[in-house]
């Protein structure tokens, strides 16, 4: 149960902290179902993309550290 509202804590956060542009938006047309699908999709993009990173990151890290160890 704690997990699960954890989640829902983060995804809270994650829809405060993300918005659409103006041209998102102007793709519902004031449909408030589209908007939230709309946002909910952008939010899970936004959190792809910091996976993603987060992943090139650790491949720097374990490259460099690789090259360390070789290189000595």
């Amino acid at each position: 149960m704690r997990i699960l509202v954890l989640l829902v804590a983060g995804i809270l956060t994650a829809c405060a902290m993300t918005t659409l542009t103006e041209q998102e938006t102007a793709v519902c047309k004031g449909d408030q179902n589209c908007l939230v699908a709309a946002l909910a999709d952008k939010v899970v993009q936004e959190e792809y993309e910091r996976e993603d990173r987060l992943i090139q990151r650790k491949e720097k890290i374990v490259s460099y550290i690789l090259a360390c160890h070789y290189a000595g």
